[in-house]
């Protein structure tokens, strides 16, 4: 898989949405999450909220829409992987990146996509690793390898 040079970039004070594919290719395997309108791959996703570096209030809001394609999996539930989130099971948090996830919920009545708000929750750069969290038909967590968040306020 092939990283995206491209940032995503939200406006100050302005809310953006981006749309990408995610296809399950096994666990612990790196799943293919692509940008849904470029088709480009991408490993790790860099939001870059503009503003944000003089006041964090500043910032927009990201939402990232992932739609699981390919699979019969669901995204799995907060309650399954522990946390708050849907869908993912993130670790290694650099500088307070988890401070940026406002919400990581299943679309409600539609549990193959995920909705993710970002907004910047510093005036300095952070992020934090991920798996990608999905659910079989029986319950049992599917987890991904390891993508990674990257925020910074311009």
């Amino acid at each position: 898989m092939t990283d995206v040079a491209t940032a995503y970039t939200v406006p100050e004070q302005q809310d953006v949405t981006f749309n990408f594919t995610l296809k399950p290719t096994g666990a612990d395997q790196q799943w293919e999450f692509k940008d849904k309108n470029s088709g480009e791959a991408i490993e790790t996703i860099h939001i870059i909220f503009e503003g944000a570096k003089a006041n964090p209030e500043n910032s927009g809001k990201a939402t990232l829409v992932v739609e699981l394609i390919g699979t019969e999996l669901v995204f799995a539930d907060h309650q399954k992987i522990g946390g708050n989130d849907d869908g993912m099971e993130t670790y290694d948090e650099v500088n307070g990146g988890l401070g940026a996830i406002k919400k990581a919920k299943k679309m409600n009545g539609s549990p193959q996509f995920l909705e993710i708000d970002l907004k910047a929750n510093k005036q300095t750069a952070n992020g934090f690793s991920f798996k990608w969290a999905a659910q079989d038909a029986t319950g049992a967590v599917v987890l991904s390898a390891d993508p990674t968040m990257a925020v910074r306020p311009v």
